[in-house]
């Protein structure tokens, strides 16, 4: 049943495969190469530079000359000596890829999302234990088509299968003191209270992308834990945990040759994750470096509350970025008085630990 369903998948997805290794080629040699965009394109086998920004405005939703340049302005050169962050990023994992694929599918239903999730064994029985755990309700699960539709939920699989996937594909290597509960206890938090703050707001359209976005935003973070570890294990052992976020930035750029944001949108690129996500990820990164630049209220609200909640958990005073965070919040006409607002962010705190302990300790 379960190399059936491989097989089926595998002659389906053909096409997808061809343009993600198309994708990851274009952007190890924008960001890790020398070639001009003439030869590029041609070495591809595309017809010109104008096909060759369709192609990136597709998968990166930016031009190739525009995603060479920002990676250049944000400190990451890869052609000087940084082209194992590149390189050594992980490939997708085939099981996060197709269920996100789906979620953009008009015609995806719950049989074709049980069959992908029958595609990894070692998936499909996490999901069954959690669909019956003590987080989930301690619910009885007659099989996986019933934990995913009664249980779970086609969204919430997604931020589970992430959470799951990445904890295998990215497993931190020689790091001592990186975090690795704490980071998605951030991760999910910060996407939860990003819907939630958001949800009567233009920015707020799309509440699941928004938690996907929090979900993601720190990724490169463990990324750089499985492929630069003893480095990053020095940087954490060393950092005052009281660092603004701008000054972790410049850390992170000065001693890993990158950041965790901008090692982020890389990986969630070559992963083929949706261009808004990726997008997202390099407007955070500029927005540490540079406070003026003209960022969506999305971003800037994730800023705050990535570092809010980075802080919070480390049991550091947070007066200062609730002050932020609700002053953000009256001008996108959803006010909310800093002493309300920490409570609900204390409890989507607590609640997301709960979640992140379900996922990765049982």
């Amino acid at each position: 049943m379960v190399l059936g369903n491989q097989l089926r998948l595998a002659q389906s997805d053909f096409e997808a495969l061809r343009d993600s290794l198309l994708r990851e080629r274009v952007l190890h040699e924008l960001v890790a190469g020398e070639a001009s965009l003439d030869r590029l394109a041609a070495g591809i086998g595309l017809q010109d530079t104008a096909e060759l920004d369709r192609r990136c405005r597709r998968w990166f939703d930016v031009e190739a000359a525009r995603l060479r340049a920002e990676a250049l302005a944000c400190g990451f050169d890869a052609r000087r000596g940084g082209a194992w962050q590149i390189e050594q990023l992980p490939p997708a994992p085939q099981t996060c890829r197709a269920l996100m694929a789906l979620r953009y599918m008009e015609e995806a239903n719950l049989d074709k999302v049980v069959e992908v999730v029958e595609t990894d064994p070692v998936l499909s029985a996490r999901v069954l234990g959690l669909a019956g755990s003590a987080y989930y309700g301690a619910r009885k699960v007659r099989d996986l088509k019933d934990a995913i539709g009664r249980v779970l939920g086609f969204d919430e699989l997604i931020r589970v299968a992430t959470v799951l996937v990445a904890r295998q594909a990215l497993a931190p290597q020689d790091c001592p003191g990186f975090d690795l509960l704490a980071l998605w206890t951030r991760s999910l938090a910060s996407g939860h209270a990003l819907a939630e703050l958001l949800a009567n707001t233009p920015a707020g359209r799309d509440g699941e992308l928004l938690r996907l976005l929090g979900l993601f935003h720190e990724l490169g973070l463990q990324a750089l834990a499985h492929r630069a570890g003893p480095r990053l294990a020095t940087l954490l052992r060393e950092l005052d945990p009281s660092l603004d976020e701008a000054s972790l930035r410049q850390e992170e750029l000065r001693r890993l040759g990158t950041t965790r944001h901008l090692t982020g949108a890389l990986l969630l690129a070559r992963w083929g994750l949706p261009a808004e996500m990726v997008r997202a990820l390099r407007q955070l990164d500029q927005l540490l470096a540079d406070p003026t630049a003209p960022v969506p209220s999305a971003v800037m609200a994730l800023a705050v509350l990535s570092r809010l909640f980075r802080l919070r958990h480390a049991g550091l005073a947070i007066e200062h970025e609730l002050l932020a965070l609700s002053g953000l919040l009256e001008r996108l006409g959803a006010a909310c008085a800093p002493d309300a607002l920490a409570a609900r962010l204390d409890a989507i705190l607590e609640a997301r630990q709960q979640q992140a302990e379900a996922l990765l300790l049982a």
